[in-house]
């Protein structure tokens, strides 16, 4: 079953292992299966990249 997770907590969880947490950890701290959270930073990261570009449009 898919689950929904509030904006504010993929960006909490996300922050997390960007400042250098394991993502293991952060994944057992909220209880989200770790492969969710590499998804999330992968999207925001190309979320990111293509802001940047549009600001350069």
């Amino acid at each position: 079953m898919k689950r929904s997770y509030s904006l504010t907590l993929k960006r909490n969880v996300v922050s997390e292992v960007m400042k250098g947490h394991k993502c293991s950890i952060v994944a057992r701290k909220y209880g989200i299966n770790s492969q969710t959270i590499y998804r999330w930073i992968r999207e925001y990261k190309e979320m990111k990249e293509n802001y940047r570009k549009r600001e350069v449009l």
